[in-house]
């Protein structure tokens, strides 16, 4: 059940917090794909001291390891929409009027540039959304991005953001 989850998680986040405050943020060679995963999971599910915590960790072995792509724009996008911010990388949904929408975006225009730039094998924000639901319209999508923007009550504070050069 829940709670049997939560210790789990607890636990979990021990053992990746004392994994990465010896060695950093592991290569997939160090861990293999699976312990990579599992260890971007548990941070992306921690509170958020330890997301911000690690997010400089994990910029830092994505410049090494560009796999790591999905990581950092989960973790970048996770930690601005709980500190109401914009998201940069459209990896957030949310829920508003019951269809699946995303969390406000920065320069929604250019969040496909941005997505490509992290890693050309990026889904664009039309076919992630597709994975939720197959009618959306990013005309739509910026039709509502104003009551959105209220709704979620987005600050216009620049939010983190990791520019690749």
């Amino acid at each position: 059940g829940l709670k049997e989850q939560i210790i789990l998680d607890s636990q979990n986040l021990i053992i990746v917090t004392s994994y990465l405050d010896t060695f950093g943020w592991p290569a997939a060679f160090d861990v293999g794909f699976t312990g990579q995963r599992a260890v971007g999971m548990t941070i992306q599910h921690a509170p958020l001291p330890i997301q911000e915590k690690y997010y400089p960790s994990l910029v830092k072995a994505y410049k090494r390891d560009s796999l790591l792509f999905e990581t950092v724009a989960m973790l970048e996008d996770r930690i601005n929409m709980r500190r109401k911010r914009y998201q940069y990388y459209g990896s957030q949904i949310v829920y508003y009027r019951g269809k699946p929408t995303f969390y406000p975006i920065y320069n929604v225009d250019s969040a496909d540039v941005r997505r490509k730039k992290l890693n050309n094998r990026m889904l664009t924000l039309n076919e992630y959304i597709g994975i939720f639901k197959s009618d959306f319209k990013l005309t739509e999508y910026k039709s509502i991005l104003p009551k959105l923007i209220d709704s979620f009550k987005v600050s216009n504070a620049p939010g983190l953001h990791f520019e690749i050069k």
